[in-house]
């Protein structure tokens, strides 16, 4: 009985066009597991179906806290993201911002998209994913939807810049160029014309960056910032990793709606520390 249960649900959920449990569904939306019931209470308060809607919101969405003293680089926060993730291309931007507020030093560990690297991914799930990148960044007020796909050849060019461009300490004005242009501006990355609107918004030079054109060493530095996130017990984009001032890793986790999570625990740590330097 139970399996024949299980089958009749996974059957629905394949009509529906969905491809994962521990999720909710109504009136047409998809609503990822207690992350998302906040637009779930929010769109049933905007039709009247809430009773109680003058309360507080059960699950409301987690806003992020700066720690009461800005941290001097002791703590590390690592940031693994891809070039072809919609959520990476939603939350790059605030977590720099988030790590240059916090005082915490930023370490950028770029990887290849998870297609690009055997990972396979279904259309619905593809789907799913863009559309939630979609409603994230609407309530982040952040600028999303206008995609041109750069999966392929525009995130290997980009990528043989890396190595070049953080040598000039431009590695994530590099990347976070592209995540806009590809994911807000709709801008064709694999021409020579969208690059070079992606290097220049960058602050590089697009006549110096020719020299780098061909650069494979970034193969190398991808495979072992993929090793290191596989290592934390992580496996997609984006993952966070804060490590402390002894090099102990305090949290690693995955997903842009994690980032409050990080800074209260970014919190804790350094608020205990100004407490016992007090004491």
């Amino acid at each position: 009985h139970a399996d024949a249960a299980v089958d009749a649900g996974n059957q629905v959920r394949h009509e529906m066009k969905h491809y994962s449990g521990a999720m909710f569904y109504y009136g047409g939306e998809w609503y990822w597991g207690a992350d998302r019931l906040y637009l779930l209470e929010q769109r049933l308060a905007a039709l009247g179906a809430d009773r109680y809607s003058e309360r507080d919101l059960i699950a409301p969405r987690p806003s992020i806290t700066l720690p009461q003293k800005r941290d001097n680089k002791a703590f590390t926060l690592e940031l693994y993201a891809s070039l072809r993730s919609p959520y990476s291309a939603v939350v790059f931007d605030r977590v720099v911002a988030f790590a240059r507020e916090a005082g915490v030093t930023l370490s950028l560990r770029p990887v290849l998209p998870m297609v690009m690297r055997g990972v396979p991914a279904t259309r619905a799930k593809g789907m799913y994913i863009f559309m939630d990148a979609a409603r994230e960044a609407h309530k982040a007020g952040v600028p999303y939807g206008n995609f041109y796909d750069p999966i392929g050849d525009p995130v290997r060019k980009c990528y043989a810049l890396y190595p070049w461009a953080a040598s000039q300490g431009k590695g994530v004005e590099l990347l976070s160029s592209f995540l806009r242009h590809a994911f807000a501006l709709g801008v064709n990355t694999s021409t020579e014309s969208g690059l070079k609107k992606v290097v220049e918004a960058a602050g590089l030079d697009w006549v110096a960056a020719q020299a780098h054109r061909q650069d494979t060493t970034w193969e190398a530095l991808l495979e072992e910032n993929r090793l290191a996130m596989y290592q934390a017990g992580l496996w997609g984009v984006p993952s966070f990793r804060l490590i402390d001032p002894k090099g102990e890793a305090v949290l690693a986790v995955w997903g842009q709606d994690r980032l409050w999570l990080l800074a209260q625990k970014l919190c804790e740590r350094v608020n205990q520390e100004l407490q016992g330097s007090k004491a």
